[in-house]
Parts: C-alpha cells; sequence; structure tokens
C-alpha cells in the first residue's frame, strides 16, 4: 500500500466509526419513543447473537469420536456455573430475563468479597 491508500484507508474506517456510533442518535432522538421493532430486535438480538457464538464455537466439535467434547464440556461448564451462581453481568445481558441480583448497585455487598461497614 502507499502511503496514499494508508491515508485514504485510516480516513475510511474513521469516517465508518463515527457513522454507526452517530447514526443511532440521529435516527432516534432523545425526545421521540423508540419504535416498537427496534426495542424488539434489542430484546431479542443480544440473546441470539451469543446462541450464535456457542453454536459457532462448537461447530467442529464431535461427540462420537475423539475426545468426545469433554474439554468443551470442562470449558463451558464452570462459566454456566459461575454466571447462574453469581449473577455476573454477562448472563443478565444473554437472556434479560434473570432479575439484577440483590447487591446490584453496591460492588462489596458480592458474595465472597470482604464487606465493610457503613456506619
Amino acid at each position: 500500500m502507499t502511503l496514499l491508500e494508508r491515508i485514504i484507508t485510516i480516513l475510511v474506517i474513521v469516517l465508518g466509526t463515527m457513522l454507526t456510533r452517530f447514526l443511532p442518535f440521529l435516527l432516534f432522538p432523545v425526545g421521540k419513543p423508540t419504535p416498537k421493532a427496534i426495542q424488539y430486535l434489542g430484546n431479542v438480538l443480544p440473546g441470539a447473537v451469543f446462541g450464535l457464538l456457542v453454536v459457532y464455537c462448537l461447530k467442529n466439535v464431535s461427540f462420537l469420536t475423539g475426545s468426545h467434547g469433554i474439554p468443551e464440556f470442562i470449558s463451558i461448564a464452570p462459566v454456566v456455573v459461575l454466571h447462574l451462581d453469581w449473577g455476573l453481568a454477562a448472563p443478565l445481558i444473554m437472556t434479560k430475563c434473570m432479575k439484577a441480583p440483590p447487591w446490584h448497585g453496591q460492588s462489596d455487598k458480592r458474595p465472597g468479597f470482604p464487606h465493610r461497614d457503613s456506619a
């Protein structure tokens, strides 16, 4: 790439990034209600994206030969247990149906962490 091509590439990337960052604010101003279709997509797409990522990560796993998916299960199980047990942010983002943990907004109140006494 020549220097001019590099500069043009960087400018196009900057322009594309700015467009994707500012376009939602132009299309959906603060004073107007968000369209129902966009609200629906906001509710279903996070879970769909994470589901797609899981399927993509497991697409080449053969449960009938070799290690039968045991290494993949060993790596997935602790993540699921941690997220379901402690209510970390990822499952809340993925499902949007789990209620906020009781210590939500109080970072020092999570189980397993030392608690500060507020006097």
